[in-house]
Parts: C-alpha cells; structure tokens; sequence
C-alpha cells in the first residue's frame, strides 16, 4: 500500500505537558499529551525512521491509520510489524547515548541492536552504517537542540512521507 505523507507537530506545553499531533493526508488526525522526555523519543523516531527509509514503525503505522493512543494498548506489541518493534530498540538505544554522553561505533551499536532484538525475539534486524548512524545522531542532535530552545506554546513540525527518499520537509509552525 502506498504510504501518505504525516504532518507531525511536537508543540511544547504551556503546563509542562508537551503535545504530539500527526495529521495525516486524508485530513483524519490523532495526538497525544506527552510527559517530559517524549518529544526526544518522538525526534528520534523521525530521525531513525526518516534516515532508514522506513515504513512500517511508529511514523508509517500512524500514517497509516493507527492512533497514537494504541501504541498504549495492552497488546499492542503483538500487533506491530517486527521491524517497528526492532525500531524502538534502536530509539531506545540512542536515548540511552543522550542520556550518558556514550556513543557506540557502528559495529558494536549493530551488535547490541541485535542481541536486544534477539532477546526480545524480535524477527527483523538490519545492519546501520557508520554513514547513516551519524545522519541519525545528527538530526536528533539538532532538532533537540532546537526542542530545548523553544518557548512554551512553540513547536517543531514536520511532513514526513515513510519509507521514500527524501520524505522529509520541514514545515513551518503554527
């Protein structure tokens, strides 16, 4: 199936809770109070899945249709296509490199990915090359940079068409 563009809003909240809205080209929309440190999860997915090309994890499965808020359902793991479970390893593993300043050459990064995903049975791996884990970094580096200097009531936004080259833009705030 053909994938729609996603335009994605991460505003920053006025009362400490950030808001997370996908819209999605048939005008249909879902979106999510989020907590403290989401918006740099919600990046670094933009940031892996964009780089990757990927099109069925967390971006590509609300574009097509999914609601933020089933991602949260009891279960909703056993729903998801392998590779968006093998993405939130890597999401995770890079945060974790946020959080302590530790970054993994490409080969030992690979190796954890995968004895993470292997453990959790996750049935989907792919190498990332030195190339594009630095595009990665890159971006999420840049676009916290960006996060941390709003001011409450601004955000970030972005059109995302999942799994194509090229498919992201920037777009401009509200």
């Amino acid at each position: 199936m053909p994938q729609e563009p996603l335009t994605i809003r991460i505003s920053k909240g006025k009362d400490s809770r950030d808001l997370l809205v996908c819209e999605r080209a048939n005008g249909t929309s879902t979106w999510h109070r989020v907590s403290n440190g989401m918006p740099v999860h919600d990046l670094t997915h933009l940031a892996v899945e964009s780089t990757l090309l990927l099109a069925d994890a967390f971006y590509g499965l609300v574009a097509d249709g999914w609601n933020i808020e089933t991602f949260e359902e009891p279960g909703a793991s056993r729903r998801l296509p392998a590779v968006a479970l093998w993405t939130e390893v890597v999401v995770f593993l890079l945060q974790t490199e946020l959080g302590s300043g530790i970054k993994q050459a490409a080969p030992d990064f690979n190796a954890t990915v995968s004895a993470i995903s292997g453990s959790k049975h996750i049935m989907f791996s792919r190498y990332l090359a030195a190339e594009e884990l630095a595009a990665i970094r890159h971006a999420v580096r840049e676009w916290c940079e960006e996060w941390r200097a709003l001011a409450p009531g601004e955000e970030l936004g972005f059109q995302f068409m999942p799994g194509t080259e090229n498919g992201l833009t920037r777009v401009a705030a509200n």
